[in-house]
């Protein structure tokens, strides 16, 4: 969804018939409206004019930007300043863009675009290297601070049993849906997958490195073998199917009844054992 925050009616339906077309819109008057949009709707990216009443662009992109709720979201101000302290001040209150009036109607829908693309890109690296860690998700020293503090607490806790959202939220002081607006926005992950990527990553990287002796997993869960490769590099994923058979043969992989299952209907989980069930013994290595 994307937030227009624009005084002038006229502009402002405007850009929002050109941008309905492909997003879905909200707009507001000026930048309290817009705020009390944030703290009930999830918002991916805020379009913005500087000259406002009530709450200018400047004052709405600080807010936004020095809160950790939604520091995330990219930020484009519109202006009709065109002067050089005017441009600092936007980039300077963390504003992503800064574009000036009269502007191009296409090169608006294409820096919007490219700000949405650029975060997928981010996203979609995350999640897919392994090695690839949670401050590479960090557009902003706001999101850096809390993503260290989701990230160490996930990393003491990786083997708890009992890790949930709840306990993620309050190690946050955040509510449950604050936390999920938060994490979506960054990783496009709800918390619950988040978890489940970061011990994924965990287990790959201890298997890369060689330490698969005593490699500790989640007693508890089940992980879609999907997103099991989906996490590995692609020209990888091919040396992933001996081991997949080995853990099918083992019991270890839980197929649906669907004589076609797909790779997201099949299912891994961790072997138990009746001594330790965190702990795998001597389990063959995936070649990295």
């Amino acid at each position: 969804m994307i937030l227009i925050v624009e005084d002038q009616e006229d502009m402002r339906r405007f850009i929002a018939r050109e941008l309905a077309e492909t997003y879905r819109i909200r707009e507001a008057a000026n930048g309290k409206e817009a705020i009390c949009i944030l703290k009930d709707q999830p918002v991916s990216l805020i379009l913005s004019d500087v000259m406002m009443p009530v709450m200018d662009g400047f004052e709405l992109c600080n807010v936004v930007k020095n809160d950790v709720n939604y520091s995330h979201i990219p930020f484009i101000l519109l202006t009709a300043q065109h002067n050089l302290q005017s441009r600092l001040k936007g980039l300077n209150n963390g504003a992503d863009a800064y574009m000036e009036k009269p502007f191009s109607i296409e090169l608006l829908v294409a820096q919007v675009a490219n700000l949405l693309k650029s975060r997928e890109v981010l996203t979609r690296t995350y999640k897919e290297t392994p090695s690839t860690p949670a401050t590479s998700l960090a557009v902003s020293t706001v999101d850096d601070l809390f993503l260290r503090k989701l990230n160490a607490y996930l990393e003491e806790h990786i083997t708890n049993d009992a890790l949930n959202v709840e306990m993620l939220a309050t190690e946050m002081g955040m509510s449950t849906s604050s936390l999920y607006r938060k994490v979506k926005g960054l990783s496009g992950l709800s918390p619950v997958e988040f978890i489940k990527i970061a011990r994924l990553k965990q287990a790959v990287l201890l298997m890369k490195n060689g330490k698969t002796e005593s490699t500790k997993l989640h007693s508890g869960q089940v992980f879609p073998l999907g997103l099991f490769l989906h996490l590995l590099p692609e020209k990888k994923r091919k040396n992933t199917d001996g081991v997949y058979e080995r853990m099918l043969a083992k019991g270890n992989v839980k197929r649906k009844v669907d004589p076609s299952p797909t790779l997201d209907e099949t299912e891994i989980s961790p072997p138990s054992y009746s001594r330790s069930p965190l702990l795998i013994a001597n389990p063959r290595p995936i070649p990295l």
